[in-house]
């Protein structure tokens, strides 16, 4: 008897050659695309990338959330620092209480102005791998 041949693995679907979707390529969203489903880890905690070096402490990320709106429902804002030069690292890290805050917040700053002329880059949080 000839043993079972397997039909050839689709390209949908899971496994080693399952394709991997865009919202992982692209850090957590579709080039154009809506704001991604939030996962479970940092549901409620946005990335805030390309940051002016004058958002250089929490006081002034938290001004530039509550010129817009954003500053109620937030549970934690960090700033990293270099820490040889002390000066700012271009991010941060903001919290919410709610993940339905944290997706407003995220519709309101990817793309926005952050002050000091610089277009913010916002998305979910991921989980560092250590």
């Amino acid at each position: 008897a000839r043993p079972r041949r397997r039909p050839p693995r689709s390209s949908i679907g899971s496994g080693p050659n399952a394709p991997v979707p865009a919202m992982v390529v692209h850090g957590g969203r579709a080039p154009g695309g809506p704001a991604p489903v939030p996962q479970a880890y940092h549901d409620r905690k946005l990335f805030l990338a390309n940051l002016s070096f004058g958002i250089d402490s929490e006081d002034a990320m938290r001004s530039l959330l509550a010129n817009r709106g954003l500053l109620d429902g937030v549970h934690e804002i960090k700033v990293p620092l270099d820490p040889e030069e002390g000066k700012p690292r271009g991010y941060a890290f903001v919290s919410f209480q709610t993940t339905e805050l944290a997706t407003r917040a995220l519709e309101a700053l990817d793309g926005a102005a952050d002050g000091c002329g610089r277009a913010m880059e916002a998305r979910f949080a991921q989980r560092a791998v250590a």
